[in-house]
């Protein structure tokens, strides 16, 4: 009876969580516009950033958030930086944001369902090669409602550690909505300082991203899984010919892609090491989940519900992108791109590398996934990449049918 009462308590606890208006949140605003911002109805009359944060804190004001005055927008302009407006301040980060020391501190943040979504600032968004820590995509406006995939970008010209990503990439402070000028974004189900943001026009009808300005709490915490049932992706990266990764111990093809999995889960100290498989497809018509006997749910290294079920994988949005590797660091970025084999709706597709065992060469191609997005593309993009390409790892999710890993049911 373990699990019934688990699961009641944490449906009551995640209810109460969500209630608390006093909670610092991230959302993504309701409302669209273009890049000049003083266009918006929500701006009264504002420019630039100031119409940015007017923006954020009437929209906290309908959502009912306790402080709405403290709500920022996750912009950058030409003199002032994402990272510092969060802590309050001003200027460039590679300027200390005009104070005597870099500040830290600032967060963490709670999505509007309760669940902790970004990290403390030092954490959320480190200086770079250092990867962010986001539990959870954002996923929701100020109301609670979920953000409509089609209609799920949000303007940001802001790297993963706050700056500016480009000069002058902001549509001229965000005061333009030129068909001539673009602009980077960032999605409501993505990791949001994810290092490769999606761009557009400033014309472009987009949302904000908000965030409560300030300190609002430790770090937050990195908990174990309390199932056996977990997926990671990998921490090491090779070719689509499997033979050659090391820890395959030279087995070839899908088999071999297993055996990857099951040596990083014993390395990792991972409960049931033996009985993770690889995310992959194989000969055409054969999809991934088809090798799994046991269905979810399944959750992430630091304890993050990934799914509830092997529908709830292909049908999507997933409760949280699987950029957590077996030792629960998390990854991001385009270099972090896996082998899967698999379209976006979980079926095979015929770019597999051979059976995942294509000796490296020039021409085959083998389909690749994403590992910072929770939408349908996190199991296959439209993209492939070469099978002598070196630099994809792999998704790994274990297949037993224990829950927790005490074995207590």
């Amino acid at each position: 009876m373990r699990f019934p009462i688990l699961a009641i308590c944490a449906g009551l606890l995640a209810l109460g969580t969500a209630a608390r208006a006093d909670l610092p949140r991230v959302f993504i605003t309701s409302t669209q516009g273009s890049a000049n911002l003083s266009t918006w109805p929500d701006a009264h009359g504002l420019t630039g950033l100031e119409a940015a944060d007017e923006i954020c804190r009437t929209a906290a004001a309908r959502g009912n958030l306790a402080d709405p005055a403290e709500y920022v927008a996750w912009l950058s302009d030409d003199t002032r930086d994402a990272y510092c407006r969060i802590h309050g301040a001003t200027g460039k980060r590679e300027h200390l944001c005009e104070l005597a020391a870099l500040p830290t501190g600032a967060g963490p943040w709670y999505r509007m369902d309760g669940l902790p979504a970004l990290d403390r600032a030092e954490f959320g968004f480190p200086a770079a090669p250092a990867p962010a820590y986001m539990p959870r995509h954002v996923l929701y406006d100020e109301t609670g409602a979920a953000v409509d995939g089609e209609e799920r970008f949000a303007f940001t010209s802001t790297r993963s550690d706050g700056s500016l990503s480009h000069f002058q990439q902001s549509c001229t402070n965000w005061t333009s909505e030129s068909t001539n000028l673009w602009v980077d974004w960032i999605s409501a189900y993505d990791v949001a300082a994810d290092i490769a943001p999606s761009s557009g026009m400033c014309a472009w009808p987009s949302r904000l991203t908000c965030l409560k300005r300030g300190a609002h709490g430790d770090p937050l915490p990195r908990r174990h899984a309390s199932t056996a049932r977990m997926a990671f992706i990998s921490s090491i990266k090779g070719s689509g010919y499997f033979a050659s990764w090391p820890a395959s111990n030279g087995t070839p093809g899908i088999a071999g892609g297993d055996q990857i999995c099951r040596r990083l889960a014993a390395d990792a100290s991972l409960p049931l090491p033996d009985t993770y498989k690889a995310f992959l497809a194989g000969l055409d018509g054969h999809d991934p989940l088809h090798r799994f006997v046991h269905d979810g749910p399944w959750y992430r290294t630091d304890g993050v519900l990934l799914a509830t079920s092997k529908a709830a994988l292909v049908a999507g949005p997933l409760a949280s992108p699987l950029q957590i590797d077996e030792h629960r660091n998390p990854t991001t970025g385009f270099v972090h791109r896996p082998w899967t084999g698999s379209t976006s709706n979980g079926t095979g597709s015929p770019l597999h590398c051979n059976e995942w065992t294509q000796t490296p060469n020039g021409t085959v191609t083998g389909r690749i996934g994403n590992n910072w997005t929770a939408d349908a593309s996190w199991s296959g993009t439209t993209l492939s990449a070469y099978c002598a390409s070196t630099d994809a790892p792999v998704f790994c999710f274990a297949d037993n049918d224990s829950l927790f890993v005490d074995g207590l049911e």
